[in-house]
């Protein structure tokens, strides 16, 4: 055929131009600003409605346990201190029963009532040491409990950080990441050769 003849069989520019953008990688019409409307939407509504379904319950559960341990350790701390006090709160009445008793003539009455109060009064300062310690246990456990949490939130946000990434880079790529040219590969000093394989590949370090 001639040149005329050629040129109208190949197309008009726009389903050439069209056929290049479909024919190349999703990963690289995303990096030319090339990708259409509908793919935008759902590189950012898959991760987000997915990261809702999977870290909203645990972040909502890990919060609520937080609350409930901490709640349940205060709650120790002042039930053993509310009971000394009340105990030391009896043994200052024990003398207003005493006083009670021997001007009313009802002295029996007076040492019996005078009496149990006295004797809490003394438990409650047999126990004071007791609740020391315990106080300094359950705030030491508090202390120690938060850090824990603090490290579970920072390793799940971590976490979830390069999950978010690596699916939103799976669906860039459409699902393909044999597409995708692999990372160069680092000499890591005394780890030797390190390489970045894509899935479903595991990391390598060789020698």
């Amino acid at each position: 055929m001639d040149e005329e003849a050629a040129v109208y069989d190949l197309g008009s520019v726009d389903a050439a131009a069209t056929s290049v953008v479909e024919s190349m990688p999703t990963i690289q019409r995303s990096f030319c600003n090339l990708r259409q409307n509908h793919e935008r939407t759902a590189l950012v509504t898959v991760p987000l409605v997915l990261g809702a379904l999977a870290w909203v319950p645990v972040v909502f559960a890990i919060a609520m346990m937080t609350v409930a341990v901490y709640v349940l350790l205060w709650s120790l701390i002042l039930a053993a201190w509310a009971f000394v006090a009340s105990g030391y709160v009896f043994g200052l009445s024990s003398i207003i029963a005493f006083i009670l008793g021997a001007t009313s003539g009802n002295w029996v009455a007076g040492a019996m009532d005078g009496g149990v109060s006295l004797a809490l009064g003394g438990a409650a300062v047999l126990l004071t040491p007791i609740a020391i310690q315990v106080t300094s246990i359950l705030y030491q456990t508090s202390i120690r409990f938060g850090r824990w949490v603090a490290h579970l939130v920072v390793g799940a946000i971590i976490c979830g950080a390069g999950a978010a990434m690596a699916l939103v880079s799976l669906i860039a790529c459409g699902f393909a990441p044999d597409t995708v040219a692999p990372l160069p590969t680092v000499n890591a000093g005394f780890l030797g050769t390190i390489s970045y394989p894509h899935l479903p590949q595991s990391l390598s370090f060789t020698r």
